[in-house]
């Protein structure tokens, strides 16, 4: 019993129900969400093991670096703040997008020992599963958005994409690991749920998704030795799910850059995300003020395609603007530590996901928003159990 209900399960149920941050909850008129509760509650338990407060001390003495550059990132966020003017939406979305999911990491690596972090990993790949199941319902419901798209219980399409995206690149590389080690029984199941996952991602029809998972899971392999005719599968696998779209309004929008394709419209954001940044390139805008300034650029651009947008769709424009080039800086320089160590460490199945993980952020993360929601933000600083 004492097994079953211990920290480190209810570290994998945390990461298993990330998606709970969908649930709002408002205590004493403070707006908070089921996982953040979730995250309170394993601090509780936390507090009462003086092992795992030393663990923490002694992560935190050895890892300098990584606490110079998050508390800059947070400096940045808070200066920018400040100067944006809105504290409730901006607080809140720090206190949801950094604080907490930095809070869960920190937890989770003084609570687990290194042979339990390779779990935590196999819980986002159960939950992205679940999530699939759950979607695979909408789908045979018609449950879909006005141009086709498999979007769930998720905000957008695009977003269903980026959390289930790491589960496709875990469950490819545990399969992997199985299947090296002749377990074709234990693999089976592995490649199953994989299917579906692939199924669901699919139908979101999120291109920029299908192409930064294929050229993680090439980069991957190319750092690997001897992975060479791995990489022309993955290259011919990302060819044949485009070859399903010949004929597809959505790709000949986007090959004939159709002036009201959704590549349009971003190149559209983008332009006024830098008309944005040349007044506050210094301490951005805050947190959450992205549609105000953005409305405002409208008079010196062309007419929008899109007026409701809450973030710069490119995860850089979003550092900058909501943290400053403080928080940019700090953000890239943590960027450069975190590749590098896991370029450095033992090639085994978390380094490898882990990596994987971090390519398709950052490649995804050039034209959507791949940090700013609360799931995706854990998913992002989990990253780092694979390197304390």
């Amino acid at each position: 019993m004492k097994k079953i209900f211990s920290l480190k399960s209810f570290v994998y149920l945390i990461i298993v129900l990330l998606p709970a941050y969908l649930i709002k909850i408002s205590i004493w008129n403070i707006p908070t969400n089921f996982l953040e509760i979730l995250i309170v509650v394993l601090f509780l338990g936390w507090i009462w093991k003086k092992e795992y407060r030393r663990n923490l001390l002694e992560i935190l003495r050895n890892n300098k670096k990584y606490i110079i550059c998050t508390l800059l990132i947070l400096l940045g966020l808070l200066i920018s703040t400040k100067v944006g003017g809105n504290y409730k939406v901006s607080l809140g979305i720090i206190k949801g997008w950094f604080v907490f999911p930095i809070i869960f990491m920190a937890l989770s690596s003084s609570i687990l020992k290194k042979e339990d972090k390779k779990s935590t990993f196999l819980a986002l790949f159960v939950s992205a599963f679940l999530a699939s199941l759950i979607s695979l319902a909408y789908y045979f419901l018609g449950r879909i958005t006005f141009d086709g798209r498999l979007q769930a219980f998720s905000n957008s399409p695009n977003y269903l994409a980026m959390y289930l995206a790491p589960g496709i690149l875990i469950g490819y590389f545990w399969a992997e690991e199985k299947i090296s080690r002749r377990k074709f029984g234990s693999a089976f199941p592995i490649v199953l749920m994989l299917a579906l996952i692939m199924f669901i991602i699919y139908h979101t029809f999120s291109y920029a998704s299908w192409g930064a998972l294929a050229i993680s899971l090439f980069l991957v392999f190319a750092l690997r030795i001897k992975e060479h005719k791995k990489s022309l599968i993955i290259v011919l696998l990302i060819i044949l799910f485009f070859s399903f779209q010949i004929g597809s309004k959505k790709l000949e929008d986007l090959v004939k850059m159709d002036e009201r394709s959704s590549f349009s419209s971003r190149m559209m954001i983008w332009n006024a995300s830098k008309l944005i940044i040349k007044d506050n390139w210094l301490w951005g805008i805050g947190p959450g003020n992205f549609q105000e300034k953005y409305l405002a650029e409208q008079k010196y651009v062309p007419a929008y395609l899109q007026w409701a947008v809450a973030h710069p769709h490119d995860l850089y424009l979003d550092f900058w603007l909501y943290s400053g080039i403080i928080g940019l800086i700090s953000f890239l320089v943590l960027l450069v530590f975190m590749i590098r160590d896991l370029l450095r460490k033992e090639r085994d199945f978390l380094g490898i996901a882990a990596l994987g993980i971090i390519f398709y952020i950052l490649l995804h993360g050039i034209v959507d928003t791949t940090y700013f929601k609360n799931d995706l933000a854990v998913i992002f600083w989990m990253i780092f159990l694979a390197i304390f």
